[in-house]
Order: structure tokens, then sequence, then C-alpha cells
């Protein structure tokens, strides 16, 4: 999605919509969404998404954000490795550190598990996630939705996605992350610019 600041008004009228946090159009799949954007325009987009949930809130759709990097962050302090990290990452070999890390936010013991507690925490609407981009290479998107599609089936979700969805003949779609990291395919995720262009045929 180019200039995703341009969008915000079809986006809201899209997260706001009955339809969408009904489900309808997804049938019995996951309710799962990918907002992608150009990652030239992180910071643009952070204000989108935050613009979105205090309108959404303010509208009556009880929408819950989740900020990736901040879960991941906690989850560090959490474990008292948040500072020897930030001290030492200079010195300490970088495979090492990242297997460590890697490890210690494992997505579907601790991150995917914390994620979802949030969504049933109270009674959502609607679910925005950022924040992915902040947490590579540690975990990726694919990682992290094929874990929480097993728990968080019935909200929709959209992922804040700094990079490509790509929809290829004959092996599905797979998400590039900053437009150049190639991911395995993740089918259960649909776009949300194919949904938008149909707001705009159906209007």
């Amino acid at each position: 999605m180019k200039n995703i600041e341009s969008h915000f008004d079809e986006l809201y009228a899209l997260l706001s919509s009955e339809d969408f946090l009904t489900r309808k159009g997804v049938s019995t799949e996951v309710p799962f969404f990918i907002c992608h954007y150009d990652a030239a325009e992180q910071v643009k987009s952070d204000e989108v998404a935050k613009l979105l949930i205090e309108k959404l809130n303010t509208q009556g759709v009880k929408t819950l954000h989740v900020d990736l990097y901040k879960v991941m962050i906690e989850k560090m302090r959490e474990n008292d490795d948040l500072d020897w990290t930030l001290q030492n990452e200079s010195t300490v070999n970088h495979e090492n550190l990242l297997t460590d890390m890697r490890a210690q936010l494992d997505v579907k013991t601790e991150i995917a598990p914390i994620v979802a507690e949030m969504i049933t925490a109270e009674d959502y609407r609607l679910v925005i996630v950022t924040g992915i981009g902040a947490c590579y290479p540690i975990f990726e998107a694919r990682e992290l939705l094929t874990n929480l599609s097993e728990i968080v089936t019935s909200i929709p979700l959209v992922l804040f996605f700094p990079g490509d969805y790509v929809q290829t003949p004959g092996s599905g779609a797979s998400l590039h992350l900053f437009g150049r990291v190639e991911g395995r395919g993740y089918y259960r995720a649909f776009d949300v610019e194919t949904f938008l262009k149909m707001r705009v045929v159906s209007d």
C-alpha cells in the first residue's frame, strides 16, 4: 500500500464496518489481515495506526493495540536480560546473541501466549498489531500468526507489516519484510488492500 497516510479514511471505514468486525467475507478462515506498507513510511504508519486505534475506541469499537516491540522488551526486562543485552551487544558474538534471544523470546512458548492473553483479557472487537519490523530477525510475522491462529479464532486481527504481501499463482501468499526479506508462504492471512478495493467496487 503506497502512501498509507492517504488511506486513513478508507482504513477507518473498513475496520469500523460491521461486515469486517463480524468477519463477513472470510468464511470459516482465521480472521487475520495484513495491512502492508512501504517500510520507508514506518513513522507515518505508526501515526496512522495510533490515530486509527484512538478513533475506533472513541467511536465505540473496542480495539486493542499490541506493540510487538514493547512486548519483546518487557519480556526481556522480566527475564532480567534487557540491561545485560544492551550493555554487551557490541562486544559479544552476534550469532550467539541472536540464538540466545530467539530462545528466550520463542514465539510459540513466550510471545504468542502473551499476545493471546492480552487479546482475551477484555471483550475486544478488533486487534491491531504493530512493531513486527523491529522484532526481526528474532522472530517473523509468519511465526507469530501461525501460533496465534491456534489460539485466537474469532476476533479480527490486523497486522501492520512493513513490506509486501505477495500473491504468487500456484504457491499462494508470502510476506516479504522490508520488501527484501522473502518469507516462507503464509496462506491464512488476507490482504487489507484487497478488501479496500472490494469496498470501492461495491460503492
